[in-house]
């Protein structure tokens, strides 16, 4: 507003209203509500703990629907004398994911302690077993999440932005909503159900630590679609984002397997040294899944494990004419000399899609391990740290590893390549100018060893004397050089063993060096 000389209001400028910008995003917004009450007291040679909590999330993204959560938390410890450990946890949780009635799961959790070496019968004197503590744990949690989707139990509407029809007098297409995605009013919580059984231990004046765990895992109710449902319902794929099948509880999976962690250090004279080490052990197998229905058995995933490959098993190579009139393929109506000769699992006298089988291990290693060497003498340092996996299997293949793929070009293992002269040695299958429809296919040729042992960290340094350094009044002054990736022992080289499966193409591990100064005032 603005005066006038002669007195009068008048307008200057409009006020401007105040808005939300929503053309740009994306914008979230996270709204938690926590309460928690806490209780600690002690009764003699008892102990007790509690907790009640409650949590609320509320998570809003964009103009989507939102995702929310309640949860109700409580534990109850006890202890006698530290020797005598009980523990249990319970949470009632509710997720907007699924319809009422199926909202709220409830989660047990229970663990017992026992120090067997506070017990009088133990002796305080014993030099060989110091302290030993003996515990098994059960559990339960859920999960309520498969892929990005939302609210299971919905009928979903799409916008159909294609194909549109066209009405009036300008015959302009108009959008249009169609029939989606069914809801499921009956899906609830996936549930693991964990049981853990372990022993701690230390020996010889403490010089050795032991930990041994023993585990097994059954996950069941796990969210997943249904694709035996055969798509004349009149949906697309199950798992079709817009006219697919909802989530359904289906399948179960079993993990069993165990875990060790170890360390020892002593001294010998000036030298002292450690060693530490862990190595773990998993294994999984698929109990039920909604696969759909399969003509043999062996193309089945049940009773297999999680990721398992599916592929051809190679006999060798076609070395005769002979060969390929005795078994063709329908993979290639052009087989040649020196193409990969598949296993005919079905025995239906050719190769084809139902001679497909599970092959191979995983890219997941069933067992993980890992150890450090370390140790001093009169200032100087020294720590080396090694890492490993066993029991993979590495899948190689395009312009990594394969022949003239994507304009690439040839690679030294395709020396070994079957010619007419060398087809009793032949390491590679005849070379094809592009991707050959035989060859080129997931099979047992093109697994390789993924087990390896790195030596991921070494550093060696020094500590200078204390009387060198405290007339700079410098409490301590340590030089050390250090290097990653420094030795890697794999059973195939051609590609890092911790890459993924492919074509190599991911970022390498690096080898690095350096040099460090550490100053203490």
């Amino acid at each position: 507003m603005g005066i006038h000389q002669d007195g009068q209001y008048a307008i200057v400028s409009n006020e401007t209203p105040v808005r939300i910008d929503t053309s740009a995003g994306p914008h979230r917004r996270n709204i938690t509500t926590e309460f928690a009450v806490n209780y600690e007291r002690k009764f003699g040679a008892h102990a007790v703990t509690g907790l009640l909590a409650f949590n609320q999330l509320n998570q809003h993204y964009n103009a989507v629907l939102p995702t929310g959560y309640i949860n109700y938390v409580g534990r109850v410890t006890y202890g006698y004398k530290n020797r005598y450990l009980a523990e249990f946890n319970a949470g009632y949780n509710g997720s907007v994911q699924f319809a009422e009635g199926k909202r709220y799961g409830f989660f047990p959790a229970f663990s017992l302690g026992w120090v067997v070496s506070e017990e009088k019968f133990w002796g305080k004197s014993n030099k060989v077993f110091n302290y030993m503590k003996i515990r098994g744990a059960y559990g339960e949690v859920g999960n309520d999440k498969i892929g990005s989707e939302k609210y299971y139990y919905l009928q979903t509407y799409p916008m159909l932005t294609s194909y549109r029809p066209s009405f009036g007098i300008d015959n302009n297409p108009e959008n249009r909503i169609y029939e989606g995605k069914e809801g499921n009013i009956d899906v609830t919580w996936e549930r693991a159900r964990k049981l853990n059984i372990g022993i701690d231990m230390r020996l010889f004046d403490s010089k050795l630590a032991l930990t041994v765990d023993a585990f097994t895992e059954k996950r069941i109710n796990i969210l997943d679609y249904d694709r035996a449902i055969s798509t004349i319902y009149g949906m697309l794929g199950a798992t079709d984002s817009n006219k697919g099948f909802p989530p359904q509880n289906l399948g179960e999976v079993r993990n069993s397997g165990f875990e060790v962690d170890a360390s020892f250090n002593d001294k010998i004279g000036d030298v002292s040294y450690y060693v530490k080490g862990n190595v773990s052990f998993a294994r999984n197998k698929i109990l039920k899944k909604g696969e759909e229905p399969q003509t043999y058995p062996w193309t089945s995933s049940i009773g297999r494990k999680v990721n398992q490959r599916f592929g051809m098993i190679v006999d060798g190579f076609y070395n005769t004419q002979e060969e390929i009139d005795a078994l063709p393929s329908r993979f290639s109506s052009n087989l040649k000399l020196g193409d990969l000769k598949y296993r005919d699992i079905n025995g239906d006298g050719e190769i084809d899609s139902y001679d497909v089988t599970a092959i191979g291990k995983t890219r997941l290693p069933e067992i993980i391990y890992g150890f450090t060497l370390g140790g001093e003498w009169k200032g100087i340092d020294w720590q080396l740290f090694f890492q490993g996996a066993a029991i993979t299997d590495l899948y190689v293949n395009g312009f990594g590893y394969w022949e003239f793929t994507n304009t690439g070009s040839v690679m030294k293992h395709h020396l070994g390549r079957w010619t007419p002269d060398n087809k009793e040695n032949a390491t590679y299958p005849s070379l094809s100018p592009s991707t050959s429809k035989q060859n080129h296919r997931l099979s047992t040729f093109w697994l390789k060893n993924g087990n390896y042992l790195r030596l991921k960290n070494m550093q060696i340094g020094y500590t200078l004397p204390v009387n060198w350094t405290k007339k700079a009044r410098i409490s301590s002054v340590r030089i050390y050089v250090s290097g990653t990736n420094l030795l890697t022992f794999a059973g195939f080289k051609e590609y890092d063993p911790e890459a993924n499966d492919g074509d190599n193409t991911s970022y390498p591990q690096m080898r690095n060096y350096s040099v460090g100064l550490n100053l203490k005032f």
